[in-house]
């Protein structure tokens, strides 16, 4: 089950410190949330005894690799007569009627439902994921975890102030931390910090650098560039953690007397973050 684009813009506005998404609205973890069925043709059940169910946040347990699922049966009221249609596919919306659409998922097997019956998920069976894995520049499994469990009311995460852009030499993998990512270690090499305004949100769950972004020169070679990693502290060897990484396309050799940077938005997005896609052009 993975994330709509609402839910996915916020989830970068709340980690590039936006405290409003597009339109003004504030950007709070959805509560309560309520599960929806779906029949072949992707309209929302019409049929006797159905409506959505609401989601506690007691209905969620821990998140684990990037992974939420349900700690308890999720059950549907009865059905007060044959439902006509097959359910094949499932969504979570935070509100009771209409509002945002947070996550859909295409059941395996879809189901009938008769009278008398009462729909129902068990534990385990309905996950959401933020995986990195999947994504062109995703979120490490420190970020995925810490994000899932804010957002699906396990608890509360600050978000850092601001956030630092560093270079790697090679993909850091899902576990990178802080101090063990591949990234660069010139003498003359540096994470740069950005803050909130620097960062422009998109409307389709991605968000670009509004202000260029550049690097100390280079002094010496810092070697193949293919990587970036979005950190919460400067320091590659105090406290702090990596968040996101992606590639770097095309990857970049800096050299000595090297200026490397990613320009700002002029006149499309060279360095782009999203759920879905993360484009980064680094000049030398």
């Amino acid at each position: 089950m993975g994330f709509e684009p609402y839910l996915a813009t916020s989830i970068l506005s709340f980690l590039f410190g936006h405290p409003t998404l597009i339109g003004g609205e504030p950007i709070y973890a959805p509560s309560p949330m309520f599960l929806a069925l779906y029949d072949p043709l992707g309209y929302e059940l019409i049929a006797p005894g159905y409506e959505r169910v609401e989601l506690p946040l007691s209905t969620w347990g821990w998140s684990l690799n990037g992974t939420i699922s349900n700690a308890v049966v999720i059950s549907f009221p009865e059905a007060t007569g044959d439902w006509t249609v097959m359910i094949n596919s499932w969504a979570l919306i935070d509100g009771i009627y209409g509002y945002g659409l947070l996550s859909d998922f295409f059941v395996e097997r879809p189901v009938a439902i008769e009278h008398g019956d009462i729909p129902m998920i068990v534990e385990g069976q309905l996950q959401i994921t933020l995986d990195g894995t999947a994504l062109a520049g995703g979120f490490n499994d420190f970020a995925e975890d810490m994000l899932l469990n804010y957002f699906f009311g396990k608890e509360y995460w600050l978000p850092p102030s601001s956030v630092w852009v560093g270079l790697l030499t090679a993909y850091p993998g899902e576990d990178a931390s802080n101090s063990f990512c591949n990234e660069v270690t010139a003498a003359s090499y540096s994470r740069v910090e950005t803050w909130p305004a620097w960062w422009e949100m998109g409307g389709a769950a991605d968000c670009w650098n509004r202000v260029e972004i550049a690097f100390p020169t280079a002094e010496e070679d810092w070697g193949i560039v293919d990587h970036y990693a979005i950190f919460d502290t400067g320091e590659p060897t105090g406290p702090g953690s990596l968040l996101i990484h992606g590639p770097v396309s095309p990857s970049k050799l800096i050299l000595a007397g090297s200026n490397p940077r990613f320009d700002a938005l002029d006149p499309g997005p060279p360095l782009q973050i999203g759920i879905d896609m993360a484009i980064f052009d680094l000049e030398g």
